[in-house]
């Protein structure tokens, strides 16, 4: 008996004071631990319930902040289309001006396309007459809108987009082959051709008439109206 007494009392270990007892036992029923359990998850949950409701509040908060600035740029935007449709019905009248100066513009460069200007060319022709040779008839066939190009005088001479004829009076016979030569060192002239004829005398002196005929190509339109860039009056 004494030795179960002995042994059952706690023991000191040497040199220490630390005690070792004997193992404790929880005699507390089941259920209220798990109450104690149930009461720490609630707790947890109200926290997580919190923090949800937070970060719900936040994101309303800020979804509210963005749709009243959406409202605000909504409501300056449909004042300023308001703002442009008044000025558009101002200035309604401008439109059918635009488009009839538009159409003016485009028939003038239609109608003025085979446009030529006649008097450098006749300056230029009288240049080159030969000495005591003076022109007495001057005629231009032309093509144009509606009318076509003349025909070229022969088969080895290109269709130009006029032919210039004139007739000249000389004292003496020229030479046939420097003045065609001379004619088509005018620019926008080519195929140039001469014929002559006695006419006799006068004031008793003999007079000779050459005829003379010149094409003229697309280098001699004066092209003063050109078409307008697209590209630029769109700009």
């Amino acid at each position: 008996m004494t030795t179960l007494l002995e042994r059952s009392k706690p023991q000191k270990r040497a040199g220490g004071a630390l005690l070792v007892g004997l193992p404790q036992v929880n005699l507390l029923p089941p259920e209220v631990k798990a109450a104690r359990t149930l009461r720490h998850v609630k707790q947890w949950l109200v926290v997580v319930l919190l923090l949800v409701l937070a970060m719900a509040g936040v994101m309303y908060a800020f979804a509210l902040l963005s749709r009243t600035s959406a409202d605000s740029a909504l409501a300056d935007a449909q004042g300023e289309a308001a703002q442009l449709k008044s000025q558009e019905a101002k200035y309604a009248e401008v439109q059918p001006v635009l488009d009839g100066l538009r159409r003016t513009t485009e028939t003038r460069t239609v109608g003025m396309a085979p446009e030529v200007l006649w008097k450098p060319y006749l300056d230029a022709i009288s240049a080159v007459l030969p000495q005591d040779v003076s022109i007495t008839t001057f005629s231009v066939v032309q093509g144009g809108l509606v009318a076509p190009p003349p025909t070229s005088p022969d088969a080895l001479t290109a269709q130009g987009v006029a032919t210039v004829q004139f007739a000249a009076r000389a004292k003496t016979l020229p030479d046939s082959a420097a003045w065609t030569e001379a004619l088509n060192t005018i620019p926008g002239f080519y195929g140039a051709s001469t014929s002559s004829d006695t006419l006799g005398e006068i004031d008793g002196v003999v007079a000779y008439e050459v005829t003379s005929m010149v094409q003229v190509d697309m280098a001699a339109l004066a092209r003063r109206f050109p078409a307008a860039d697209t590209a630029t009056e769109g700009s």
